[in-house]
């Protein structure tokens, strides 16, 4: 919207209005989202709702005030979200837990001195985290092995070379053996052997080999 004052003679008329003209508009454009460009100039005053128009050529420049835009706001930032992973399943867990324990007992997992959990349990947690926590199980587990015997030969000239006789027969004894065996998430991991004890010992076989002469 564009006013000119035409000529001096009618100025002590259309300054007043003029004016008040300009008023109401400072405050309704602004209250539209519009931009206000006001030029000033001895000739005349221009208001231009959405941006300035160019100067007519010839036309005196003078000076121009626009409208600061409103403050714009930060962008949201995104609510930080942590997982914890347990046996399978995925845990959210609120955003207002500051540590890997609050947030472990926010989601009711409890865990034990053999367990692993990563990040550490006193770690804080900084933006988007996945909280990893392996169950560890250590149990002893055992089982019995056998121990064979051997075969002694004695000679004698009692049999004809090359006999073979059995004098006593061999036994088979029996160990325990005793085994730590580590698992996580139900996976057997490792398997030491930490004890073996022998329950009863083998007994050997006794045979007699002949040296005799044939009759």
């Amino acid at each position: 919207m564009l006013l000119h004052r035409p000529s001096s003679r009618r100025a002590h008329t259309t300054g007043p209005l003029l004016a008040l003209l300009r008023g109401a508009l400072s405050l309704l454009l602004p209250a539209l989202g519009l931009l206000w460009v006001t030029t000033e100039h001895p000739d005349g005053y221009a208001l231009a709702s959405e941006q300035r128009a160019a100067p007519a050529a010839g036309a005196p420049q003078g000076r121009t005030r626009v409208a600061a835009d409103p403050p714009s706001r930060a962008p949201a930032r995104p609510a930080r979200r942590t997982i914890v992973k347990v046996g399978g399943r995925r845990l959210p867990v609120p955003a207002d837990v500051a540590t890997v324990r609050a947030a472990l007992r926010s989601v009711g997992v409890k865990v034990d001195a053999d367990d692993r959990v990563r990040p550490a349990m006193d770690a804080r947690l900084r933006g988007r985290t996945n909280i990893t926590v392996q169950r560890v199980n250590k149990r002893r587990v055992s089982h019995t092995e056998r121990l064979y015997f051997h075969e002694d030969a004695v000679e004698t000239d009692e049999l004809v070379e090359g006999e073979r006789r059995i004098v006593e027969e061999g036994r088979e004894g029996k160990v325990r053996v005793v085994e730590r065996v580590v698992s996580i998430d139900g996976r057997e991991r490792r398997r030491v052997e930490v004890d073996r004890t022998v329950v009863s010992e083998p007994v050997n076989r006794l045979i007699q080999i002949g040296t005799g002469a044939a009759p």
